[in-house]
């Protein structure tokens, strides 16, 4: 009997850490747990800002407003990686960007926003598509004071993007880049 009770013992030991969380380094996640930022505490100041979503195929600016302490470039790309809201979508809006798709850095040098998005944003789409998915990173980010081009890297990795015209370049991205997504006045 004493020799079943050290075994079993010894059994409960191996199975655990007596019911203690055990930490999962982020990257043996096998699945996007959020992309969204976690709500901000009370006091955390309101941002301003309009994110580019698509409607009708062209590319259409909505005003959004959010409460956080992260830099505006970072709360804007988070916005706009989430999506449209549903009364937006209830309005005709959408987004060429996968919705796995996770922010994995963005820093602001010399007016260029250096965007780095996890390897979900360059998945299976039509030219146009991925076109509009580059141009909606872009335009968010150049609506903001300070950022006049865009960077893309995904996982780390520096990468070429189409323009608008279909050009694949490897150089910063402006608006510019992307004046023929947009839609006419009156059009």
């Amino acid at each position: 009997m004493k020799r079943f009770v050290v075994v079993a013992l010894l059994l409960l030991l191996a199975c655990g850490r007596g019911g203690e969380p055990v930490a999962i380094p982020p990257d043996r996640i096998p699945f996007p747990l959020s992309r969204s930022i976690q709500p901000e505490p009370p006091g955390a100041p309101t941002k301003r800002f309009r994110i580019t979503f698509v409607r009708r195929g062209f590319l259409t600016l909505l005003p959004r407003e959010e409460s956080s302490r992260l830099p505006l470039e970072e709360v804007a790309v988070r916005a706009l990686l989430d999506g449209p809201t549903d009364p937006e979508q209830d309005r005709g809006n959408s987004t060429e960007i996968p919705p796995s798709t996770r922010l994995l850095g963005l820093e602001v040098v010399d007016q260029v926003a250096d965007v780095d998005l996890s390897q979900e944003f360059q998945g299976a789409a039509s030219s146009r598509g991925f076109q509009l998915r580059v141009a909606q990173v872009v335009t968010t980010l150049v609506q903001i004071e300070g950022v006049i081009a865009v960077r893309f890297a995904i996982d780390g990795q520096v990468v070429s993007v189409p323009t608008g015209k279909g050009e694949i370049v490897d150089r910063p991205v402006t608006a510019a880049d992307y004046a023929g997504l947009r839609r006419k006045p009156g059009g």
